[in-house]
């Protein structure tokens, strides 16, 4: 069974999940997201390895200091989101249509012990106890 359930290679990538250009112009991923987040028990790290990087502007890929971007929301708004869950879910991924959203704290302990916000609107479908 692979590791990141969006390897469709079957047990041929044991521990990577390897996304490449498939040669007709449509991305894995054409969104901003937080790995894995619509899992019960979601990723604990993401790393990316370029073997190639296109010249230009470097590939979509961005990754995003969600400490800061914790720091950074209004008093108001980081009080809300402080004080419930977030409910994640992938409902446009196969295998995934039918199951029921994943509920996860707020944010997520760095290696330092800081917190960082752990929602996307990739997969964060909303705040529980608050309208969507």
């Amino acid at each position: 069974k692979p590791t990141n359930p969006a390897n469709q290679e079957g047990d041929k990538f044991v521990q990577l999940y390897i996304v490449q250009d498939r040669g007709d112009g449509v991305r894995a991923s054409d969104f901003w997201h937080s790995d894995l987040s619509y899992l019960p028990i979601p990723g604990k790290a993401t790393l990316l390895y370029a073997l190639e990087i296109p010249d230009g502007n470097g590939g979509p890929t961005e990754f995003v200091d969600m400490v800061d971007a914790l720091e950074r929301l209004p008093p108001a708004m980081r009080a809300a989101v402080l004080s419930t869950k977030g409910a994640h879910h992938r409902k446009s991924f196969t295998g995934m249509v039918g199951r029921p959203e994943c509920v996860h704290e707020p944010t997520r302990l760095t290696g330092d012990g800081t917190h960082a916000l752990f929602m996307s609107p990739g997969y964060t479908a909303g705040l529980v106890g608050l309208p969507r």
